[in-house]
């Protein structure tokens, strides 16, 4: 957790192939009901390790709007606050991954992705403390994190969150039908009759 009570949400991508970026969307929509559920933070930082992969194939298998509805869906219906994107990567394609990060996002989200070419600039932004071991900080390894939100994921408490979510229905009874809509062309609301002369 940051001073200012913010999580930082570490992804270390590497790797050549790229079919399976759909189970990582959903990944973090699961991640997203967790922290909606169980976690208290004024909003979430992303630091993505791009130095282990090859950023340009990457680009060429991620489906841009399917990115875009995840977004979406955390930012509206999650109401994650996005606090900043680090994306690290000596490669000048993160710039093209940036570049399209900011038409996809929202003009706010878009201002707060910055590329490091190095961790030094990190450290200027990220307290190194909260920064895993691999990149100089005091917290667990990457995979240590990895593997104690997977059980956390796997756990019997969230597992029955997620049925219980899953059962929620709108219950059509209560919604209001009016005889109104169908003189209207079906548009409900205050109309107010203008007569010209």
């Amino acid at each position: 957790m940051t001073p200012d009570h913010g999580r930082i949400i570490f992804m270390k991508c590497h790797g050549d192939r790229f079919d399976q970026i759909q189970n990582h969307l959903k990944y973090f929509l699961l991640a997203c009901e967790y922290i909606q559920a169980y976690d208290y933070s004024t909003g979430l930082g992303f630091v993505v390790d791009f130095r282990e992969m090859n950023i340009v194939e990457f680009v060429r298998a991620l489906n841009v709007m399917d990115f875009k509805k995840v977004m979406d869906i955390a930012t509206d219906g999650y109401s994650i606050r996005i606090k900043g994107v680090h994306l690290i990567s000596e490669s000048k394609a993160v710039e093209l991954f940036a570049s399209i990060l900011r038409q996809v996002l929202k003009a706010k989200i878009g201002q707060r992705i910055t590329c490091h070419k190095d961790l030094e600039s990190l450290y200027e932004i990220v307290p190194r403390d909260i920064l895993p071991k691999e990149y100089g900080g005091d917290d667990k390894t990457v995979v240590e994190l990895r593997d104690d939100l997977l059980n956390e994921l796997r756990s019997e408490k969230f597992t029955s969150h997620c049925k219980e979510m899953n059962k929620a229905r709108t219950n059509e009874n209560y919604r209001l039908i009016a005889d109104f809509n169908e003189e209207y062309l079906g548009m409900a609301g205050t109309f107010r009759t203008l007569t010209v002369d």
